[in-house]
């Protein structure tokens, strides 16, 4: 195993920033590096450099009052036990709280009923938050399950006193508080249903891409197709799919002509046309036909699963933004607790307002001053802006890419491959003592040898309505052109020459013709430039191609700026000398652009995620034929930073406003625990707006 390698636990159990922080601080003490835990996707991601045993490491974590699974089947059995938990304190309470309702009920308001129904709700409660409260105290990290069992347990210590002492007296009932300790448990687990349950839909888009992955395939073996596990498919393997059909491996057509739908993987809408040859991908839909695929890429290699791989370590992502929250959170249980004790002293000693009122005014501080909702508000609003541009063949590395790229006030573009199609047209041709015809077909005759680019093009424009002329010799000269001699012994010459023309065509060293050539742009590469100008946001070509192409793009597209004939380390000094002063974006190839995409604030590949591209941009475009979704991948991570800071200022507002209102007596503890609940679903709900928002 490296060492060096990030390795990743699924723990079962956390349930608010603070205790992810307390196995953060667990697995630091055992000699863990790199340590990060997001409570919220339940996962623990650390460097083991010294090679320390996982059984001491999940021992360490099991501790604290965790479990540590890698199974989904484990987690669904939690959420089952949550629900089941939840209804049994709900049937429990419901008496307790509507004795407060039906005076007439006698038995309701009888001590001894209400200490049997609230026994079993404080048992389940005690149980469930107590175990994580007494450990996280032994780490010294608090967790919110502090406040919620020191709310509860005194409510619950001071009922019992009560009714041990007086029993079922008028003395007694003046200590009866056991629906308050009921509903504070009742409450806050329904908020943990609710907060679980919403947080599935934050997640769903990495469940939609492991959708995509079949579980069997049928394969060729010996000569008879066979139904097998994925699992046991090698490369080479030849498998079929039918009409309607998922792609379950990449791999290359060896027969059949069809169409298939990509949009799951690239955004792509439209269907595509693939022919033997071609190259599919696991997870795209096979429309219409059969298809044989040979199987070029192992199951765990495939794009998809590299795309899953992508978007569920970019959710582990931690933008610089959340870790205002952290540390808020890090100390702020131990300062609530601080604030409940001065309130009940304040109440009691200064107020004067009796003991009773004094303890339900403490107990309501803690109860609604957990602070699940800031440790939710950054990471479930990363989960969704990230999982809605993956839908839209976005893969964008982290939150803090997105909190990145939505402060990006400069935009760097390549040029060739990026703005432009690779598809070059004429532009202009000029031709010297004879027809423009015949020196057509002089540079077909000359071009079609050649594998260049531009040769290609000039091969597809012409070759269906131009003879090429023919010629004996023909010598393709490295960086300069082509030459060829004829039957005559006349030589001919194509290829960059000091004239005022892209190409010069020359006979025996006298000039014949000349043309202008020039590369298309993509599609919405206008559109993109244009929106990125009204958003005041400076643009900048840079490019190795010359400066009256580049000059000629840019007036094109509206390029504010522009710089020709750039090495790559032209380019890395230009980058670097722009991200002194700027947040950059790099938009290249992922390719010859790799080292200047790293050097940008966040770099963005066109390429077909290919190895080299994933590796050196921040963000790959699956979809790199529109240009469009750049400008989707800007909006969407502007969304996102605003949900994130919309979030944040709704826990620190509620938290702010919360403690003082209860302090003062205006909310009995029942309706501090569901306030609480309620603020955790308000940030979920705002977060996952952005599955749906109109961008």
């Amino acid at each position: 195993m490296d060492r060096k390698k990030n390795q990743v636990l699924s723990i079962e159990g956390m349930t608010c920033t603070n205790c992810a922080l307390g196995v953060k601080k667990q697995l630091e003490k055992n000699g863990l590096e790199n340590v990060e835990v997001n409570f919220v996707n339940g996962e623990a991601r650390f460097v083991n450099p010294k090679n320390i045993d996982s059984g001491k490491i999940i021992d360490g974590i099991t501790r604290l009052g965790y479990s540590v699974t890698n199974s989904e089947k484990v987690s669904a059995s939690r959420f089952d036990l949550l629900s089941s938990l939840l209804l049994i304190c709900a049937i429990l309470t419901t008496p307790l709280f509507a004795h407060m309702f039906l005076p007439q009920v006698g038995f309701l308001h009888n001590t001894y009923w209400q200490l049997a129904f609230a026994t079993p709700v404080y048992a389940i409660g005690a149980w469930y938050f107590g175990r994580s409260a007494f450990r996280s105290l032994q780490v010294g990290v608090p967790n919110m399950d502090v406040l919620i069992f020191i709310g509860a347990t005194a409510a619950y210590t001071y009922s019992l006193y009560g009714t041990l002492k007086f029993g079922d007296s008028h003395e007694g009932h003046q200590f009866l508080f056991y629906e308050t300790a009921a509903m504070i448990f009742t409450l806050v687990l329904l908020g943990n249903f609710l907060e679980k349950r919403s947080v599935k839909k934050t997640t769903n888009s990495i469940r939609q891409l492991q959708g995509l992955q079949k579980s069997s395939a049928t394969v060729m073996r010996s000569s008879v197709w066979e139904s097998v596990k994925i699992t046991d498919l090698t490369v080479g393997d030849l498998v079929l799919v039918k009409s309607g059909e998922q792609i379950p491996v990449d791999g290359r057509v060896q027969k059949g002509s069809f169409s298939v739908d990509e949009s799951m993987l690239t955004g792509e809408s439209e269907p595509i046309h693939k022919s033997e040859g071609d190259t599919v991908f696991s997870g795209s839909i096979l429309l219409e036909g059969n298809a044989e695929i040979e199987m070029t890429k192992a199951i765990d290699n495939t794009a998809l699963a590299k795309i899953i791989e992508l978007v569920q370590n970019a959710q582990r992502d931690q933008p610089k933004i959340q870790k205002l929250g952290d540390r808020v959170s890090a100390f702020f249980v131990p300062i609530v607790i601080a604030i409940s004790l001065l309130t009940f002293a304040v109440s009691f000693r200064i107020l004067g307002i009796g003991f009773e009122a004094s303890m339900l005014r403490s107990i309501a501080v803690l109860v609604i001053s957990c602070p699940c909702a800031m440790g939710l508000a950054t990471p479930t609003a990363v989960m969704v802006g990230i999982g809605r541009a993956a839908k839209n063949g976005i893969l964008i590395k982290g939150g803090s890419t997105l909190e990145e790229l939505a402060k990006t006030n400069v935009v760097v573009l390549d040029k060739t491959g990026t703005l432009t199609t690779g598809a070059f047209r004429v532009n202009r041709l000029t031709s010297s003592g004879m027809s423009d015809r015949d020196l057509k077909s002089i540079l077909l005759g000359l071009e079609q040898h050649s594998n260049h680019p531009i040769a290609k093009s000039i091969a597809r424009l012409w070759g269906e309505d131009i003879k090429p002329y023919p010629f004996q010799d023909v010598q393709e000269l490295k960086g300069k052109g082509i030459r060829g001699v004829d039957e005559h012994g006349d030589t001919f010459f194509v290829g960059r020459d000091q004239s005022e023309y892209d190409l010069t065509v020359l006979k025996n060293g006298s000039f014949i013709g000349g043309l202008d050539i020039e590369d298309d742009f993509k599609k919405g590469a206008d559109t993109l430039i244009q929106w990125l100008n009204d958003q005041n946001i400076r643009t900048i070509l840079l490019s190795g191609d010359s400066d009256k192409k580049c000059r000629r793009l840019s007036q094109r597209l509206g390029i504010s700026e522009y710089s020709a004939a750039q090495s790559p380390e032209d380019k890395i000094n230009k980058i670097e000398m722009l991200a002194a002063k700027n947040k950059v974006v790099m938009i290249g190839d992922g390719i010859n652009d790799a080292p200047a995409l790293t050097r940008a604030d966040v770099g963005i590949s066109m390429g077909n995620a290919s190895d080299i591209s994933i590796n050196s941009a921040d963000v790959v475009l699956l979809k790199d034929n529109d240009l469009e979704v750049v400008k989707k991948a800007f909006e969407i991570s502007r969304h996102t930073l605003l949900t994130v800071q919309q979030n944040l200022f709704w826990a620190f507002f509620y938290n702010v406003l919360a403690i003082p209102i209860a302090a003062a007596g205006f909310l009995s503890p029942a309706i501090a625990a569901l306030s609480m609940a309620l603020s955790d679903v308000i940030v979920i709900g705002n977060s996952l707006r952005l599955r749906f928002k109109k961008l």
